[in-house]
């Protein structure tokens, strides 16, 4: 394993047939593109505890984590993802959004997530994986 090795997490958010899906704000890492959210563990912190972090800094939800879904290695291994299925605690249609990091926030179905530009090809990875095994929301 690289010794420059990151985690992160990613919150999956389903309601009412769809998943939240955030534009990242520009001036930040992938500014622009389109995702689920999510960030990196930081360090002493589970990633359960990093994706409850992540969703409140970026959208303002008070999540609960269900259990974790997926795993995706970046090829060069220097990224590590951990894709949590998470519990909005109130109705994610009334995320708010934060501008430094989210552009946009949008409740969309896995076709939808896949027809916007541009999107994280470890997000498309993931909804290969969630389609072939998770229930439906």
């Amino acid at each position: 394993m690289p010794s420059s090795l990151v985690q992160g997490v990613v919150g999956v958010l389903r309601h009412e047939g769809r998943l939240l899906a955030i534009r990242r704000a520009e001036g930040i890492r992938a500014g622009g593109w389109w995702c689920l959210p999510g960030g990196a563990i930081e360090p002493g912190e589970s990633a359960e505890q990093a994706v409850v972090r992540e969703l409140h800094e970026e959208l303002g939800l008070d999540i609960r984590p269900v259990r974790k879904l997926w795993e995706w290695r970046r090829p060069d291994g220097t990224l590590l993802l951990h894709w949590w299925l998470v519990e909005a605690m109130s109705d994610p249609a009334e995320s708010r959004p934060n501008p430094a990091e989210v552009a946009e926030a949008r409740l969309v179905s896995p076709a939808e997530l896949r027809s916007l530009h541009p999107v994280l090809e470890s997000n498309l990875l993931f909804l290969e994986h969630y389609e072939r095994t998770c229930e439906p929301a």
